[in-house]
């Protein structure tokens, strides 16, 4: 319960989630009153909630899924030379990261935590410099490499 209450940092989020409730209230009655937009909005977001959690709970957490991605590429880097690039332009360079690095992030979550984050963690810390994904993406295959 106290996770649900202070977040996975032990910090107070209660402001945070009152203050983004609260602006999402005011885009939804600015969709209604002002641009008669609420119902396809609503429908988009539905369908798009729907998309979400077919892909993450229908596909990245599923064994098969990187057994699949392992078996594509046995170097361990996961590539998958015919999709990779359309799919980082679809859903990013650091959603495809995310999406094939998802089961070191459940592993070792308090440890890596969201693998979109780390370019920015490691360029962050002061004296060092902003990694590229390419980096991050390899060090993602050693740490699996290694165990």
């Amino acid at each position: 319960m106290e996770f649900w209450v202070k977040g996975q940092q032990g910090k107070n989020f209660w402001a945070d989630r009152a203050m983004s409730t609260s602006w999402l209230w005011l885009q939804l009655a600015v969709l209604h009153y002002g641009m008669e937009m609420l119902l396809p909005v609503l429908i988009a977001q539905h369908i798009g909630a729907f998309a979400t959690f077919f892909l993450f709970h229908g596909v990245l957490h599923r064994k098969s899924f990187f057994k699949w991605l392992n078996d594509v590429d046995p170097s361990g880097g996961r590539c998958i030379p015919f999709a990779e690039p359309v799919l980082r332009f679809v859903v990013g360079p650091g959603g495809w990261m995310e999406i094939k690095w998802h089961d070191v992030h459940h592993a070792f979550s308090l440890d890596v935590g969201c693998i979109e984050t780390q370019v920015m963690r490691w360029g962050c810390t002061p004296g060092t410099r902003v990694v590229p994904w390419e980096e991050v993406d390899r060090k993602m295959a050693e740490m699996c490499d290694e165990g």
